[in-house]
């Protein structure tokens, strides 16, 4: 190999890595604002259902349950806000591997459950604001209208 196609992959191989590195840390910028994102989301439900909870009686199931599920996504918030991006990618990865059926089935779930909520915004995105609603059609009984056999059951089924 001459030198000046070592000097050239040498140069291709640190610009990879320069831009490997470019990369690797906007993702983990980006993974940042996400999770800052994510927790205030959390913490700002956390407080609604406080606020919800606080309807019910003091000592109530109901509040006990609300105070109980905005004391868990605070915590949930404390924990995603606390978590840097490299360790939850590696607890993500070990628990994939320890649990292979429940990783994927619950990644198709999430894609399901993603997939109906773009089609229902989709819908609710087509609909017109002032559109009438769709014309409600009476059905009829099957039984025929013959006024025959027993007076009493004719008129009993048609309210006669």
């Amino acid at each position: 190999m001459s030198t000046s196609n070592t000097s050239a992959t040498g140069n291709v191989k640190s610009t990879a890595q320069e831009l490997g590195e470019a990369a690797r840390e906007r993702a983990e910028a980006e993974a940042q604002v996400a999770q800052d994102r994510v927790a205030m989301a959390a913490e700002s439900e956390a407080q609604q259902i406080r606020d919800a909870g606080s309807a019910f009686e003091a000592g109530s199931f109901a509040r006990g349950a609300a105070d109980q599920l905005a004391d868990s996504l605070t915590h949930a918030a404390t924990a995603v806000r606390d978590a840097d991006f490299q360790s939850m990618q590696e607890d993500l990865t070990a628990f994939a591997r320890r649990n292979p059926l429940l990783f994927f089935g619950g990644a198709a779930l999430l894609g399901f459950v993603a997939t109906r909520a773009l089609k229902a915004s989709e819908r609710h995105g087509d609909k017109e604001p002032d559109a009438p609603a769709a014309p409600q059609v009476a059905t009829r009984s099957a039984i025929p209208e013959v006024q025959g056999g027993y007076p009493e059951q004719t008129s009993w089924r048609y309210g006669q």
